[in-house]
């Protein structure tokens, strides 16, 4: 398991209290920016997925608030690359089965609405 908790602007990993944003790619989670806040672009992700990445999973929030640009998963279609969007939660539970079954996976966890 990646998540030891998870709620509303807070995410656990392995000890570690997160309460901004995150990529969880294959070290360490990081923080995540956005050029707009409620909006992924492609410049917002693209020096962060790694090559042989098999998923992206995108946790848009509790509600599920942020947008995914279609240029997001159209540019990701064409590398071969799953595109997941879910509210985060969910999108959390996702990206941990997918590390479980040995698929390759990153994920961008917005932690707020």
């Amino acid at each position: 398991m990646v998540s030891e908790g998870l709620a509303f602007g807070e995410i656990v990993i392995q000890g570690k209290s997160y309460r901004d944003d995150v990529f969880l790619g294959y070290g360490e989670p990081q923080p995540w920016q956005r050029i707009e806040p409620h909006q992924v672009v492609l410049e917002d992700v693209q020096e962060l997925i790694p090559s042989d990445v098999c998923y992206v999973v995108f946790g848009t929030g509790f509600t599920g608030r942020m947008v995914v640009s279609p240029v997001v998963a159209e540019h990701l279609h064409k590398k071969g690359i799953a595109c997941v969007e879910q509210k985060t939660p969910q999108a959390l539970e996702t990206y941990e089965k997918l590390l479980s079954k040995g698929e390759k996976a990153v994920a961008f966890l917005h932690l707020g609405c």
